[in-house]
């Protein structure tokens, strides 16, 4: 899924980590991408719920435009429950 295209809706329940999102770009440059960001549908479109940290990091990362992503079928209520738990 290219990052353009995944919303941030929920990023607001999270800190930002900017020493995290430095060690996760080193780690996508080493490595790739190990493991899916989660994300759900809202008003037809994907927001994250698990993998800010990744979302920010690739966009740090010279040709690494898209993210492989999992989404979960969860309403509202589940969600924010998903990004807190």
């Amino acid at each position: 899924m290219a990052l353009a295209e995944l919303g941030q809706l929920y990023r607001r329940y999270r800190l930002a980590d900017a020493h995290g999102e430095e060690a996760m770009a080193g780690s996508l440059r080493r490595w790739g991408q190990l493991a899916p960001v989660a994300a759900c549908v809202r008003e037809g479109r994907l927001e994250l719920l698990d993998g800010f940290k990744r979302w920010t990091a690739a966009r740090q990362v010279t040709g690494l435009g898209t993210l492989s992503v999992r989404v979960l079928e969860l309403d509202e209520r589940l969600a924010k429950a998903a990004i807190l738990g």
